[in-house]
């Protein structure tokens, strides 16, 4: 599929731009930010493991040689899986909110991705994300606590072991979703691998795999039976629009936006 792909860019786009080491190892580098955009579950240590295929990209897929997605299977499978039992370990017992510590937003919410350097590092950078996801789910307005920033301490520390139970299942069931993926991880990989290659040549190509080529020409359609949305499921566990379908039915409705909570859905 990727031989085929480069061939077809090649041939189509416009400027198709110059295949050599630099530009494998940039597709490389996009690959681990897409399927790692927090740099939550990636190592240093974990990726020099597949530094040999950093520069070799476009020499594998001219060779038919499959090893590196066969080795990054295979990392990103275990490291998905560490990241779980880190998660559910993480937050068995409250969170320590009397010390003076500081959380690094540059290394979560960064465009460029930001990855620790060990296991040990990660478990800490997991620490602080996941405290840091329940202080804010804490301090939430709510139906039954409308005003969090004038409640005493005792009040609002008593709502924590609900949040904290809420962050690790929201957070374990994002990476369950991977790794039971309905397509396979291995062509959940292939797919971001395809678009990493698209993505170099022109920021606004995607690849659609069979499935996702349907899904969209019937989003899209007169006649399809479709919403017209993607949905996510959002910081607080919500199921959210994520993306809207340029010509779709919830498009051309013009009331439905990008972040728009569901509470229902009837055809």
């Amino acid at each position: 599929k990727a031989s085929v792909l480069l061939k077809e860019l090649e041939k189509y786009h416009y400027q198709p731009i110059v295949i050599n080491e630099k530009t494998s190892e940039e597709i490389f580098n996009d690959l681990i930010k897409s399927l790692d955009p927090k740099g939550l579950y990636f190592t240093k240590t974990d990726l020099n493991s597949l530094a040999k295929h950093k520069t070799q990209l476009f020499a594998e897929i001219n060779n038919n040689n499959c090893s590196f997605l066969d080795d990054l299977l295979r990392m990103y499978k275990l490291k998905l899986n560490y990241a779980d039992t880190v998660i559910k370990f993480q937050s068995r017992n409250p969170f320590f909110y009397t010390v003076n510590e500081s959380i690094n937003f540059g290394a979560i919410e960064s465009k460029q991705l930001v990855l620790t350097e060990n296991d040990t590092e990660l478990n800490k950078k997991w620490y602080q994300f996941l405290k840091y996801q329940t202080l804010k789910a804490m301090f939430q307005p709510s139906v039954k606590y409308p005003n969090t920033l004038d409640l005493d301490s005792k009040t609002l520390l008593s709502t924590e072991p609900t949040f904290r139970e809420k962050i690790k299942n929201l957070n374990s069931r994002k990476i369950k979703r991977i790794l039971n993926s309905t397509e396979g991880l291995e062509n959940y990989i292939g797919k971001h691998f395809l678009n990493a290659i698209a993505n170099r040549f022109d920021p606004h190509s995607i690849y659609f795999t069979p499935s996702e080529k349907d899904d969209f020409i019937s989003m899209i359609s007169k006649d399809g039976k479709s919403f017209g949305f993607y949905i996510d499921e959002n910081k607080n566990g919500e199921f959210e629009i994520s993306n809207l379908i340029p010509g779709g039915n919830a498009w051309k409705t013009n009331q439905l936006n990008t972040g728009d909570v569901l509470v229902a859905l009837k055809f």
